[in-house]
């Protein structure tokens, strides 16, 4: 909520310093509840540089509803009925997930949304708590290497689309996306394990460990990037959305590597 707030006033504190014709949406509306109101309803798409708001409320829920999966079956000592009944219950989400999205053009509404998204979160959260409960290390080479190539197979093939997961977008559907999903994890998991070995003490690990205050900020930071070149290169900043910026052959350099160089830096003072 007070991401949600200071990246607003960001927001709207770049527009009025630089007196550009910026569209930061609408963050706030009359008063509290009236925002809170309006925030559910657009899927926080209102705040147009925090995006990431629909992920944090989807996903504090799931987090909720899977605390009280846990508790409900560590009734029983068995790992291995644990592990059917939450492979049961993926599948069944996965199948309801499927039907609500394939009819989605009859009944679609932000509710229906929500409720998808904190389903499929669900899901990744509690296969992950499977391979947690089995000590998966994500460490083995040749899995990595699978995992690498069936993605990469998938994506030739049209069997594992880019998901647009605000709002619940899974090309070509659930099930293959939640596969291929779970391929991408393991082999990025991979990844981030051996840099990690290979990079201790390094500074480099700060991008993971400041990822959220990244992920909250990289868009109202780009904004600012904007701004600049609004002001000193005559960018005509009306052009601007949250996911298209000022771009020259180098430009992208900055807009990469600043971000992540100087949010971690930031927050850290902080």
């Amino acid at each position: 909520v007070v991401t949600y707030a200071i990246v607003a006033c960001i927001a709207i504190s770049i527009k009025l310093s630089f007196n550009a014709p910026i569209n930061v949406g609408q963050p706030f509306a009359n008063d509290v509840i009236d925002t809170i109101k309006l925030a559910l309803e657009r899927n926080f798409h209102n705040n147009l540089y925090f995006l990431v708001g629909w992920f944090l409320l989807a996903y504090a829920i799931s987090s909720l509803i899977l605390n009280c999966f846990i508790k409900l079956i560590s009734i029983s000592n068995d790992n291995n009925i644990k592990t059917f009944i939450s492979i049961t219950t993926i599948w069944f989400i996965l199948i309801a997930s499927y039907l609500i999205t394939s009819n989605k053009d009859s009944y679609w509404n932000q509710y229906l949304n929500l409720t998808i998204q904190v389903l499929m979160a669900f899901c990744f959260m509690l296969f992950g708590n499977i391979a947690r409960r089995h000590k998966s290390n994500f460490n083995n080479v040749y899995v990595a290497v699978f995992s690498f190539l069936i993605v990469s197979i998938m994506i030739a093939n049209n069997l594992y689309g880019l998901p647009v997961m605000a709002w619940s977008m899974y090309k070509p559907n659930v099930f293959l996306f939640f596969a291929g999903a779970l391929f991408a994890i393991y082999a990025v998991m991979f990844t981030a394990n051996c840099i990690a070995r290979s990079c201790e003490n390094s500074k480099i690990l700060l991008l993971s460990a400041y990822s959220k205050s990244i992920m909250s900020y990289h868009l109202v930071f780009f904004l600012f990037l904007d701004a600049i070149s609004y002001k000193f290169f005559n960018y005509n900043i009306e052009l601007a959305t949250p996911t298209k910026h000022y771009y020259t052959a180098n430009s992208w350099v900055f807009y990469i590597t600043l971000p992540l160089m100087l949010i971690p830096s930031t927050i850290k003072r902080l």
